[in-house]
């Protein structure tokens, strides 16, 4: 599945108190973790993470390795062990 992200629409919805269902906090959290580790990175080097897949990394979960590369202000990610990608701006 492909997931197209604006960033800024996220702000504050960890913040405490804020009740959402699971899959949306893991959602909101992996995206975090892609930006934060993007950030340590050049623009067009494509990056390869341990960050973990949202479906999770149980028996039926995906192994495969998180990987992103940054180009033109956006971020483009996807995992080698399932159809999750995405790109995420601004």
């Amino acid at each position: 599945m492909s997931y197209i992200t604006d960033i800024p629409h996220f702000d504050g919805v960890l913040a405490p108190g804020v009740k959402l269902p699971a899959p949306a906090k893991r959602m909101i959290e992996f995206l975090g973790r892609v930006v934060s580790a993007a950030s340590a990175v050049k623009p067009g080097q494509a990056t390869v993470t341990d960050i973990a897949c949202m479906k999770g990394t149980g028996k039926k979960g995906c192994q495969g390795a998180a990987e992103f590369v940054v180009v033109a202000d956006k971020i483009k990610w996807r995992f080698s062990g399932c159809s999750n990608d995405g790109v995420i701006s601004n």
